[in-house]
């Protein structure tokens, strides 16, 4: 099935959900995060999405 990123991103609305696609490389697919409205996306903005980046977060702030 085929979704429009408007339709998900209303589901995502009416579910008191944010919605952002991610840059994730996939060939047939295009990632999404459904987040509660205060998750903090900040430590993947500028950074590439992977388990790496998400370590160097959880180590610094040790």
């Amino acid at each position: 099935m085929n979704y429009r990123p408007t339709t998900i991103r209303q589901w995502a609305v009416e579910a008191g959900l944010r919605f952002e696609l991610l840059d994730w490389k996939h060939p047939r697919q295009t990632w999404a995060l459904f987040a509660a409205p205060n998750f903090d996306t900040a430590w993947f903005q500028k950074k590439p999405l992977t388990w790496n980046t998400m370590l160097d977060r959880v180590i610094s702030k040790k």
